[in-house]
């Protein structure tokens, strides 16, 4: 399954191009684009993986939530942010 399947594509700006290409841009950048899709879809990937945690709907959309609801763009402090108001079960 895919992280893909549980965003609300509808919020998100997308372009066409190689997956993998986008990713390794992804990787290089210090802050995200929060209406790209792509960079919130690898960004949630990343912290799923990171963590152990499955990809669900619950997971994916928790996550969402949290992103979108912090005021912040820098990758690194967006993602301790998130790892503190995400619950781990």
């Amino acid at each position: 399954m895919s992280v893909d399947k549980y965003l609300d594509k509808s919020n998100y700006n997308w372009k066409e191009g190689s997956r993998n290409y986008k990713n390794l841009l992804y990787k290089s950048k210090l802050k995200i684009n929060k209406s790209s899709g792509d960079e919130v879809l690898f960004f949630i990937e990343a912290f799923l993986e990171k963590h152990g945690l499955e990809i669900s709907k619950k997971n994916v959309n928790t996550i969402e939530k949290i992103f979108h609801h912090l005021d912040i763009s820098d990758k690194e402090l967006l993602l301790s942010a998130i790892e503190k108001e995400f619950e781990f079960s």
